[in-house]
């Protein structure tokens, strides 16, 4: 199965791994479940620029913490810490609305990295190791990144996502 951009609908549909009767309160623990068993991810990027030949490693880690699930309100919060280089880049709390969601997807951290670069810097590329993963959910109001390293992993989640998404009465296919 190709993992750049496969919507959550068929994820959830065509995939086996999420019980079609599992409930919301079981899927949103089951993704705390996961991203929990995460920890910290670390991965180095390492860039080129085929504008100037230029070549440069970042060192990323991201770590997802205080992971909450909220079935009533359709909501999974989070403490979201990433660093780059030692540095922290982002440290806050953050959260997904399920009923928001349009579109979870599975795409390679090297794809991820194109399509952030993609406007600003089109000739900068990446790969990154080891490979990693991302479980990419947009809402109506934002899109939140989850990264791995196992693919398998990623693919789970993201058919979890998609599952509490629809629960919730997100992830509707287009009219």
């Amino acid at each position: 199965m190709s993992r750049l951009f496969a919507t959550g609908l068929a994820l959830a549909l065509a995939l086996p791994g999420v019980a079609a009767a599992q409930s919301l309160d079981a899927t949103l623990n089951d993704i705390r479940d996961q991203i929990v068993a995460q920890g910290a991810v670390s991965w180095t990027a390492n860039f080129s620029d085929s504008s100037n030949g230029q070549k440069w490693p970042e060192q990323l880690v991201a770590q997802i913490t205080n992971v909450t699930p909220n079935a009533g309100a359709c909501t999974l919060s989070y403490h979201w810490k990433q660093t780059i280089n030692g540095q922290v880049m982002l440290d806050r709390d953050a959260g997904v609305r399920l009923a928001l969601v349009t579109d979870v997807a599975v795409m390679s951290g090297e794809e991820d990295i194109r399509q952030q670069m993609a406007a600003q810097h089109p000739t900068v590329s990446a790969t990154t190791t080891p490979a990693s993963w991302v479980v990419q959910v947009t809402t109506r109001e934002n899109k939140v990144v989850f990264d791995l390293i196992n693919s398998d992993a990623a693919d789970r989640l993201a058919r979890a996502f998609a599952h509490a998404a629809q629960l919730c009465g997100g992830l509707t296919p287009a009219a």
